[in-house]
């Protein structure tokens, strides 16, 4: 039987911060922070976080956003090299969103 090791197991949380959005259509990038995987998790019930790429961008009334809209609540696990790779925009000026860098023991 194979022996387990560290990256057998599921990633455990590095660190953790509060993202703020301050200008809604003004994506910004997450911090440099090498990892397995980044968890984005809109804890607020009034306002849409966006996440993606460096092409990223807030729905407009009639526009489809560009990324990943996380409603109220929801979150999302996305598996990355650098926690750097990601972007958010939101709907709202000063929305935050709580991001969980993941990695190995």
């Amino acid at each position: 039987m194979a022996q387990l090791t560290s990256k057998d197991l599921a990633p455990h949380i590095m660190s953790t911060s509060v993202v703020t959005v301050t200008t809604s259509g003004t994506r910004v990038q997450l911090a440099s922070d090498k990892c397995r995987m980044v968890r984005v998790v809109n804890n607020n019930e009034s306002y849409k976080i966006i996440v993606g790429d460096d092409t990223v961008a807030k729905a407009g009334l009639s526009d489809p956003a560009i990324g990943q809209v996380l409603g109220r609540f929801e979150s999302i696990v996305i598996p990355v090299t650098n926690a750097n790779e990601l972007y958010l925009d939101s709907d709202t000026d000063g929305a935050k969103a709580y991001v969980e860098i993941l990695g190995d023991r």
